[in-house]
């Protein structure tokens, strides 16, 4: 278990979510079907099971690729693979897209 969180004072260590499971959260917790594209979920997802397995650090580069997008196209706006990618940037310092879609395995 790569993810641990207290529970009073006492340790509750998470194991770390795979890909898939963490697309199932995204589209659960955030409606990702009609917000994001059907790439951007599996790139956001396939990242974050490879860096972390932690559905937190999943919706923080959601949240943060969908507010770049509403800030700069509107609500209308579908966030993509390029937002997530630029969100991972800002987020992590390093370039996710092309890394991730070449070397992340479907887990």
């Amino acid at each position: 278990p790569r993810v641990a969180s207290r529970l009073g004072t006492r340790r509750v260590p998470f194991a770390a979510y795979r890909a898939a499971q963490l697309a199932d959260i995204l589209v659960a917790r955030t409606g990702a079907e009609a917000a994001f594209s059907r790439d951007a979920v599996q790139l956001v997802s396939r990242l974050v099971a490879n860096m972390h397995g932690d559905a937190r650090r999943l919706l923080d580069v959601a949240r943060t690729a969908a507010r770049q997008v509403l800030r700069e196209r509107g609500e209308e706006s579908i966030v993509g693979v390029r937002d997530i990618d630029a969100a991972s940037q800002k987020m992590f310092g390093t370039r996710s897209g092309r890394d991730c879609i070449q070397k992340c395995a479907p887990r």
